[in-house]
């Protein structure tokens, strides 16, 4: 009779470390997996949310195309000169957004242009070595 009482005892201890146990995975798991996948989720319907007629856009499969007409669950993309396809508003996985190196130039360009008239050459003087 002693003998099953203890296994019982004991029983209830080692379900409260496995209940732990437990826990304690569900929430690893909502940290690395749940809570970042929910996350892309909102910022892939924010982007979906802001795209607009005439923006160049790149589908999940890689094509290039301008917006031509948006949809409640679709929309037309324009892929080459009257040629449009129609796809999923989901598909599209980013903006084309213009080159930075062609802003980064302008910028350039105008900084060369403003301070053109301020610099003045700079002299350096060579020192002659002595031989050793």
């Amino acid at each position: 009779m002693y003998p099953t009482l203890l296994a019982q005892s004991s029983g209830g201890a080692g379900s409260y470390s496995s209940l732990i146990f437990i826990v304690l995975l569900f929430v690893v798991f909502y940290f690395l997996l749940i809570r970042p996948q929910r996350r892309r989720q909102q910022q892939h319907q924010q982007l979906v949310d802001s795209i607009k007629v005439d923006d160049e856009v790149i589908t999940v499969s890689g094509i290039y195309g301008i917006v031509r007409f948006i949809g409640e669950e679709d929309m037309q993309l324009e892929i080459a000169p009257d040629t449009t396809i129609r796809i999923l508003k989901s598909a599209v996985a980013r903006k084309v957004t213009p080159d930075v190196d062609e802003e980064e130039e302008e910028e350039e360009e105008d900084y060369e242009d403003r301070n053109e008239e301020e610099a003045e050459p700079i002299e350096l003087e060579r020192k002659e070595e002595e031989p050793r």
